[in-house]
């Protein structure tokens, strides 16, 4: 059975319950990847993607990943349309990338809806429709699809096709953070926040919490506005200049630019520290 072929070909690789056996797992692997089963096949558009042991190539990459959609089956759909957002630029793949989402939601996949919506939203082959969007949303979280809460907490938090609404974005964002989805902690500190920003109050040690558990995942914007919390004295926070610094360098490590400016800035708190 191919399932079984593959997992096999893992256990060897991995050396799980049997000696570790690179050539043993490649060929039970490669005759999963015959027998087209859909995971295997995105293992090797993964090794084409990447380079692993072979020459890295696009091309082949995107006909292992168009293989493992047409089996039909959601996690080589899904895996394929991940594969396709890495070239979002192109239209054509923006194109085939809506259509697979399309067959994947009409199969009454949640995870189809929630990729189906996000085309919707971000105008991915499509012009953007935030009311279709919405709904399928609703109906991917009705089903228990965790980052269609997470999108449906930022669209309450942005007023995507709704009025904003902080209370209804954190109830969401709750669902999401209990699915462990990183990203929600940060909504949960911002749904916080900044309603208490307009007032003047500062947050709740929860919602510290919920900043720092982000920064701990590493997501590059909570590492980047907890500096600038700690840095400025913002929501109330007590201004920690090493702590920010540490922050900043690590927001600026995952890609995020704006953290050069404010590395100069708190360095320079810092030294100031230093000299006293």
């Amino acid at each position: 059975e191919p399932a079984g072929l593959y997992m096999t070909g893992l256990f060897y690789l991995g050396g799980m319950g049997v000696d570790k056996n690179k050539a043993k797992g490649d060929d039970f692997i490669r005759r999963a990847m015959l027998a087209d089963y859909p995971q295997a096949l995105l293992h090797y558009s993964i090794m084409y993607e990447l380079g692993q042991e072979v020459p890295r190539d696009r091309e082949l990459s995107l006909y292992y990943s168009r293989r493992a959609a047409q089996t039909m089956e959601e996690a080589g759909i899904s895996g394929h349309v991940s594969n396709l957002i890495r070239d979002e630029n192109s239209a054509s793949n923006r194109e085939e990338m809506l259509q697979w989402c399309m067959i994947l939601a009409q199969e009454g996949s949640p995870l189809g809806q929630y990729l189906l919506a996000c085309c919707y939203l971000s105008g991915v082959g499509t012009g953007t429709d935030e009311g279709k969007a919405i709904g399928l949303l609703n109906s991917a979280a009705e089903q228990g699809e965790a980052q269609a809460y997470l999108q449906l907490c930022v669209v309450h938090f942005l007023g995507r096709g709704v009025d904003v609404n902080y209370e209804e974005s954190a109830k969401w964002a709750k669902k999401a953070a209990e699915a462990n989805i990183d990203k929600a902690f940060l909504f949960l500190f911002f749904c916080e926040a900044i309603p208490k920003e307009k007032l003047g109050e500062p947050v709740s040690t929860e919602a510290i919490k919920n900043l720092e558990k982000a920064c701990e995942m590493g997501v590059p914007d909570a590492l980047f506005y907890y500096g600038q919390c700690l840095l400025e004295g913002l929501h109330g926070i007590e201004r920690d200049y090493p702590k920010a610094l540490k922050l900043f360098k690590q927001a600026k490590e995952k890609g995020y630019e704006k953290a050069d400016a404010y590395l100069t800035l708190a360095q320079l708190e810092v030294d100031k520290e230093t000299k006293k």
